[in-house]
């Protein structure tokens, strides 16, 4: 059996050394990869979707007592929402936009476009209260419209929330 020497135990320490360090080097610029993006996406733009956001709304039908014809509470509420880019230089990407609900009472459309079969029979029992479909799609504007309806005056029906897209630099 032979032993080894204090040399080789010195290059196995070496190499090790230089293995740590190597995988410490990995580990840093793979965290620091989502830091390098938002940087690059922050200041320079170019190959980034960046998000778009609308202010918030919110909007209601119902929740009074009065008869429908006489009551605005009662009647139906749509409210058009959009955004567009946020300067001259970016453009919407088509078919991002989403409106993102943070509050609902009533049956809930999550968006279904007007030639959507389903429409075809409202008005039912089943019929959507609250929700958006989409309006319009394009590189310069997204908007959708949010509307609250009740066949029950004295029922509350209401949605809150807001448009969300997302843009890019147009080279």
């Amino acid at each position: 059996m032979t032993e080894a020497s204090p040399k080789d135990k010195t290059g196995v320490s070496n190499r090790l050394g230089w293995l740590l360090a190597a995988l410490a080097a990995t580990a840093l610029a793979v965290t620091n990869v989502k830091t390098l993006h938002e940087s690059w996406c922050q200041n320079v733009g170019i190959f980034c979707a960046l998000p778009v956001v609308s202010a918030p709304m919110e909007a209601s039908s119902g929740g009074t007592a009065g008869p429908y014809s006489k009551d605005a509470k009662c009647r139906e509420s749509n409210v058009p929402l959009c955004v567009r880019p946020t300067t001259s230089r970016r453009k919407l990407d088509v078919g991002s936009g989403k409106f993102v609900a943070t509050s609902t009472v009533g049956r809930y459309d999550n968006g279904l476009p007007l030639n959507d079969p389903a429409i075809a029979t409202w008005p039912s029992d089943a019929s959507p209260q609250v929700g958006w479909y989409p309006k319009s799609d394009s590189a310069s504007e997204i908007c959708v419209q949010v509307f609250t309806r009740t066949g029950a005056c004295e029922v509350l029906v209401s949605i809150k929330g807001r448009l969300e897209a997302t843009e890019h630099i147009d080279p």
